[in-house]
């Protein structure tokens, strides 16, 4: 389904009952990422999250993080939550109409969904190249892993 030009100030957002439920999932799945300890196994994707903003400089990267990290990772909650929010809509063709900020908040919440995800498998980031070995639960992860691309093309095409 994804998204559509809605007018001069919307996007329209049309899911399937099952669109719905995965991205209600992954939605919850950031915000539980968000609430984990910064020492535990999320480390990787909080690099991805929150990469270091000067990584030739150690303590002016630990004064910018200190600074910044709290305020970014509330950004990430706040869009998530918005998200869920819209999801929780009635809507009975399966379709949303979502203002400037629904639509914003959607498009950084996709990205920060994607980064999780693209994190897992080994997609992007300082790596040398290689994904996780192929399996059918790696070609499920990458089915959605396109999808959410997708799905974040369209939006971006509909933002008014």
């Amino acid at each position: 389904m994804g998204f559509a030009p809605g007018g001069p100030d919307s996007v329209l957002l049309h899911l399937t009952e099952d669109e719905q439920q995965i991205l209600t999932s992954l939605l919850y799945s950031v915000l539980e990422a968000l609430a984990e300890p910064e020492d535990s196994d999320g480390d990787a994707l909080r690099q991805r999250w929150f990469p270091e903003a000067y990584p030739d400089d150690t303590e002016a990267a630990e004064k910018f993080r200190a600074k910044a990290e709290a305020g970014l990772m509330r950004g990430k909650r706040t869009n998530a939550a918005s998200c869920l929010a819209t999801l929780d809509v009635e809507a009975d063709d399966g379709t949303r109409v979502l203002n400037p900020d629904e639509a914003t908040a959607w498009a950084l919440a996709l990205n920060d969904i994607r980064l999780a995800l693209g994190t897992r498998l080994g997609i992007g980031g300082d790596d040398d190249g290689e994904t996780a070995p192929a399996d059918a639960d790696v070609d499920a992860a990458l089915d959605l892993y396109d999808w959410l691309t997708w799905m974040q093309e369209t939006l971006v095409r509909s933002l008014p």
